[in-house]
């Protein structure tokens, strides 16, 4: 759903002399031009391109869209699960294969759990950005996110009270988030602290252990290993929530997601995403100050994986990975 369309009409000073009209629409409108949409542009009555150059005394009026202000359409088609609702907060339990939210600025029309959300709750998109300062209207109530490839347990604000509570929790790393994971090969200890930086290098797609990343820590406890082929079960729990942070730190001592070829994770028969599971999720209510804590067995994917390797050779298969879905 579009924000309103704005204009501006300008005549143009020496210092756009050679400038792309895009570029000027942008600078004029305050905003950056990767957000920019151009409805209708004239310069000096005719109409132009915004790759178009022009020159000093030119008088240019333009219509356009702020894409950071559009709100994703609601998509009813988007089946989501619920585990946990109320006037203030959503916990569900997301698939792998569906992205939470669209890009910043360039809204979806459907796909993500943001969509889904919002035509389950239409009040969510209520007021827009003001409803959740800081979240953009493309991710309303978002207060932190798993990978679209990712599945499993996550909670959303419903008002503008619980998205202040639940960002607090986050930033002080008050929230209780533990995944299920297999990785490749033995781990030569049954727990460890992955206390590395995550970060880009310059000119790399690709996110790593980077010294000047943003402080990432992780914590791992072995919970059952296979020897042929080498797999472990670890149990990972989030002190920080860096974007790919667990997947990241795996391949950073040597143990990769299984099935996450952007990691160097090895490839099993079922495993066609990264074996990577929101399995625990708990926090305290941002209103009523009830703690709250949820669990989410392993989907259908990472439990026939489980049930290929078979018995594992050491430790078990916690029981709240398995619950029902680990069932022939």
């Amino acid at each position: 759903m579009r924000g309103p369309t704005e204009e501006i009409e300008v005549t143009l000073g020496p210092d756009a002399e050679g400038h792309r009209l895009d570029s000027l629409v942008a600078v004029h409108a305050g905003i950056p031009r990767s957000r920019l949409e151009i409805v209708t542009l004239t310069v000096d009555g005719a109409a132009a391109r915004g790759k178009d150059r022009v020159g000093a005394g030119s008088r240019i009026r333009a219509s356009y869209w702020d894409r950071a202000g559009d709100i994703p359409d609601p998509d009813a088609s988007l089946d989501i699960e619920v585990v946990y609702e109320d006037d203030d907060v959503v916990v569900v339990d997301k698939p792998a294969g569906v992205p939470v939210h669209p890009p910043r600025g360039a809204p979806s029309r459907g796909g993500t759990l943001v969509n889904a959300l919002l035509a389950r709750y239409p009040d969510m998109a209520a007021g827009g950005r003001h409803t959740f300062p800081g979240a953009g209207t493309e991710r309303p109530g978002i207060v932190h996110r798993i990978d679209r490839m990712t599945s499993g347990l996550l909670v959303v604000a419903r008002s503008a009270r619980a998205f202040e509570g639940l960002s607090g929790q986050v930033r002080r790393r008050g929230m209780d988030r533990v995944y299920a994971a297999l990785c490749g090969g033995r781990f030569s200890t049954a727990s460890g602290v992955i206390d590395a930086p995550v970060g880009r290098r310059p000119g790399s797609r690709r996110l790593e252990v980077e010294a000047n990343g943003k402080p990432a820590r992780s914590m791992y406890a072995v919970e059952a290993a296979w020897g042929r082929p080498e797999v472990t079960a670890v149990s990972v729990t989030l002190e920080t929530g860096r974007t790919h942070q667990i997947r990241v730190h795996m391949r950073a001592i040597g143990h990769p997601v299984v099935g996450d070829p952007s990691y160097g994770g090895r490839i099993l028969a079922g495993a066609d995403r990264q074996m990577l599971h929101a399995a625990h999720l708990g926090f305290e209510h941002p209103v009523s100050g009830e703690p709250l804590a949820f669990d989410s067995p392993v989907p259908a994917d990472m439990a026939g994986v489980l049930r290929t390797l078979g018995p594992p050779e050491r430790g078990e298969i916690p029981s709240r990975w398995l619950a029902q879905r680990i069932q022939p």
